[in-house]
């Protein structure tokens, strides 16, 4: 007769409840992962706007802002236009896809690439904005609305 201790089937038992727990909880851990890098790229988008914002308000001239798909980086120019900037700089999305569509058509660079106009001097856009913002299997869609580019995050 036993006293005390656990027996081989009584610990075996506990590791296999463990095991279907942990294989529950894993699921909704990846989710929540994914959906974080989701909003975190979400959140890039809003720093490279507000940050162009800042430049027109702060320089008193218009800044351009490019998305490259292939690279997911945002750019930001400013100078009379976009192909002879005076000032640059790149901001990475860290998103799978992201794409940019203007309500309008935005205007094209030589390169191909489509620009978004920043207005001076309050940072005001001059159209409104639809971004799509994809990680692994997550997207949102993100519309920067009106002149004072108020950020809307829609889940698809």
């Amino acid at each position: 007769m036993r006293t005390s201790g656990y027996s081989l089937l009584e610990a075996l038992v506990v590791l296999a409840i463990l095991g279907v727990l942990a294989g529950l909880g894993i699921s909704g851990y990846l989710a929540w992962t994914q959906s974080m890098r989701v909003h975190a790229a979400v959140s890039e988008i809003q720093r490279v706007f507000t940050k162009a914002r800042a430049r027109a308000r702060t320089s008193n001239h218009d800044v351009y802002v490019t998305l490259d798909t292939a690279t997911r980086t945002f750019t930001l120019y400013q100078g009379s236009d976009p192909t002879t900037p005076t000032w640059t700089v790149a901001m990475p999305v860290e998103a799978s896809a992201v794409s940019l569509a203007c309500r309008t058509p935005c205007p094209a660079l030589a390169s191909g690439g489509p620009y978004v106009t920043l207005l001076a001097p309050y940072g005001a856009l001059k159209q409104d904005l639809k971004l799509n913002v994809a990680v692994s299997a997550r997207s949102r869609t993100v519309y920067l609305l009106g002149p004072t580019a108020l950020l809307k995050t829609v889940a698809p």
